[in-house]
Order: C-alpha cells, then sequence, then structure tokens
C-alpha cells in the first residue's frame, strides 16, 4: 500500500514534467480563453457547442461530462483524458488527431491548473476514489502507513505544549480560532467536532481523519496543504494517543457505530404483537430497539434541518436527538400493521419534537407536510398507508 494517497494510480502526479507537461505551451499561462493559439479556433467552439466544455476556469461542465462517460478512468492522466475527448472527425487523421490531443491537454491545464496541485478539481476525484478504495486502518498499518508524518515532536511534548514547533504555531491559531481544537490531552473539542460532523467510518485512520478535517478555506498564505495533513496527525497523536490504542477515546465512536448501510435499508411490514397493545399510564408500549434503529437511519440529524446541532449524548456519543412517531401511537388500531416501527419514527431537535407537541397547529403543519413527504415511501413499505390529510387531522387536537 503506497503511503501517500494522492498517488495512487496516478501518472500525472509522478510524470507530468517529464511526458505531458511539454506538450502544453499556451493556455497554463491565459487567464481568458479568447487568447487561445489561432490552431486551436477550429476545436474549442465545437466542443462548446456539444456541450462538453463552457471555456471557464474549474469547468463544471467538462467535469460533469468526464465522469457521466466514464472518461476519467483509473489513471489521472491528461494525456489519456484528452485522447478520450478527440472529436469523431478528427480520429482518423494523424495530424489533427494529434493537434485535437494537444488542445485538450492545454485546455485542462487552463481549466483545473497542473494535475499535481492539490486544489486540481480532477485531482480531488481521484483523491476522494483512493480514498474510498482503499481505507486504511491504523490498528493494523500504522507503523507502515501513517507514523511517517509524527515526525515534529508534538508526542514528546507536555500537557502544555509549551515547546510547539514554530511551523505549527499558524496552525494552533487557526483551529483554535475557529473551536476546533482546545489544545488539550483528550481533546474535547475536537472530538465534539468530529460526532457532528460525522468524519468517522468503518475504521480509524489519522490520514484519512487529518484529511477530513484540514481546512482548505483559509487565505493565509502561510498555511500549507501537505504540512496542515502533518500537524493534524502529529497533533491526534498528541492528544489522544496512538490509533491503535483501545483506550483511544476515538475508538469509542466507533464501537457505537452499528455501521447500518442507510442508503440500502430495506423497510418492511411488522405484524402488531401482544405487548404493543399495552398501556402504561395510557401509552402503547414501544420498542426501544425500532427507535434506536430509526435515529441511526437518520445518522442523529434533525430531519427537519439537519443544521439543528444540539450537543454530544454521553450515552451514544452521537450529536442528541429525539424520536417521534409521525403517526401518534393512539392511532395504533386504526393501522393493519404495527407504527411502531422505524418507518414512522422521526429524528428530531428538542425543539422541533416539542414545536409538534406543543405549538400552533399552523406551525406544526410547515412541519408535518416536511416529514410526510420525507417518509411517505417508507411507510408505505411498511404498509403503513395514510394521507397527508389525516396525519393533519391527527395534530389538530
Amino acid at each position: 500500500m503506497e503511503t501517500d494517497i494522492f498517488k495512487f494510480n496516478c501518472n500525472c502526479c509522478k510524470e507530468w514534467s517529464e511526458k505531458c507537461k511539454s506538450r502544453t505551451s499556451w493556455l497554463g499561462q491565459c487567464s481568458n480563453l479568447e487568447f487561445y493559439p489561432a490552431q486551436y479556433w477550429l476545436y474549442y467552439p465545437e466542443y462548446e457547442s456539444e456541450g462538453i466544455i463552457s471555456g471557464t476556469k474549474n469547468d463544471i461542465v467538462l467535469y460533469n461530462y468526464l465522469i457521466d462517460n466514464n472518461i476519467l478512468g483509473e489513471k489521472f492522466c491528461y494525456l489519456g483524458i484528452a485522447h478520450k475527448l478527440v472529436l469523431e472527425d478528427y480520429k482518423y487523421d494523424k495530424n489533427r488527431l494529434e493537434e485535437n490531443v494537444d488542445s485538450m491537454l492545454d485546455y485542462l491545464c487552463y481549466s483545473y491548473g497542473e494535475p499535481n496541485d492539490t486544489d486540481n478539481l480532477l485531482r480531488k476525484y481521484f483523491v476522494k476514489k483512493a480514498m474510498r478504495d482503499n481505507k486504511c486502518n491504523c490498528k493494523e498499518n500504522w507503523e507502515c502507513v501513517c507514523k511517517k508524518y509524527t515526525e515534529r515532536g508534538l508526542t514528546y511534548m507536555d500537557d502544555d505544549l509549551h515547546m510547539v514547533p514554530c511551523s505549527y504555531m499558524i496552525y494552533f491559531d487557526e483551529y483554535g480560532k475557529r473551536g476546533i481544537i482546545s489544545q488539550r490531552k483528550n481533546d474535547e473539542f475536537l472530538y465534539e467536532y468530529i460526532c457532528k460532523n460525522n468524519l468517522l467510518e468503518d475504521e480509524l485512520c489519522y490520514y484519512d481523519l487529518a484529511y477530513k478535517l484540514c481546512i482548505r478555506d483559509s487565505n493565509d498564505p502561510l498555511i500549507k496543504y501537505e504540512s496542515n495533513i502533518k500537524f493534524l496527525i502529529d497533533y491526534l497523536v498528541w492528544s489522544y494517543g496512538l490509533p491503535y490504542d483501545e483506550n483511544n477515546i476515538l475508538r469509542k465512536i466507533l464501537k457505537n457505530n452499528n455501521n447500518i448501510d442507510i442508503s440500502n435499508y430495506k423497510y418492511k411490514p411488522k405484524d402488531k404483537k401482544e405487548f404493543n397493545n399495552i398501556t402504561v399510564k395510557g401509552a402503547y408500549v414501544r420498542d426501544a430497539r425500532v427507535r434506536e434503529l430509526a435515529l441511526q437511519l437518520a445518522n442523529f440529524q434533525c430531519e427537519i434541518d439537519k443544521e439543528h446541532n444540539t450537543f454530544i449524548s454521553k450515552a451514544i456519543l452521537k450529536n442528541y436527538v429525539e424520536s417521534h412517531h409521525l403517526i401518534p401511537m393512539k392511532y395504533y388500531d386504526e393501522f393493519q400493521y404495527s407504527i411502531d416501527n422505524e418507518a414512522d419514527i422521526v429524528a428530531l431537535c428538542p425543539n422541533c419534537h416539542r414545536l409538534l407537541h406543543f405549538g400552533r397547529f399552523e406551525d406544526k403543519k410547515v412541519l408535518l407536510e416536511k416529514l410526510y413527504y420525507k417518509h411517505i415511501e417508507s411507510l408505505k413499505k411498511a404498509g403503513i398507508e395514510i394521507t397527508l390529510e389525516r396525519l393533519l387531522e391527527m395534530y389538530k387536537d
């Protein structure tokens, strides 16, 4: 496994200067496409008329075209991409073919920059793909993969960080101002930030986590991408310890994540059970496992607005949300199948939850309509049929 995630399946990142760069000569130095060379006049207007390019920097039209037509392939190489983009009229004319390829090489460089630029939009596509396909597990691969980034000495500092390397000061200031780190052992600020933004997935990899945490919107020219990654990995080691340590508190996040495949979850009808008809203080008994599953399917986010963050629950180490039966349980007997089903349970922040119980009907209606259309298909799959009009009637009491 390669130690640099940005080099997976990437030709131009390794060989740009020796192989492809010599074929680009004009557009990389231009700020406007109007200045492209005369020999390219034959090509760019035709690409634009066919909706392949837009003639802009960071061309989204071309980006979508490359992805939709599977042109990017497995290797990030401008020359390979340019060959696949050659217009049909010039494929069998050798002179035109080479000129067409050179025109697209120049255009790629003009629009996206050089392929080894970390801000290159096409390069980011391959970075994300590489990170999906080559997940690191620091528990197994720390020594041979990510450890090399912890080289600045934070692991040898005391709790107060009196002797921080000078090159790290700018990052401490930047992440501190944003409220992401607290500069303390077992950093609670960073821990909550990681939980709220769901930055941990199947395995704990400090490189992967640092990549997701990395600040990319700073205007400070001193903040460099690679040194930023190294700082973050070094800080993670200093604050939480080695990633394979079972006492590492970041591992608790993974232990409390059941890794449900939300995109492929199948809702289905559930037969009514006897205990559902038993009431305790006038309320039907609920199945706690169904509630927990519903909150996981909602990714512990308020279904009215994902930005309604609350706090990290100490019980589950996730953003705190509350469960609510969209069809109230007091109407349980109206339905053939049990409504104590994850399809009927919505995740809400405390404020939205209280509104549905104690708010004015006109305010409830706005939330109910949004939740109805979001859940109606899963309700049908669970054998629960209900109209919007009937649901609204249930909340007029």
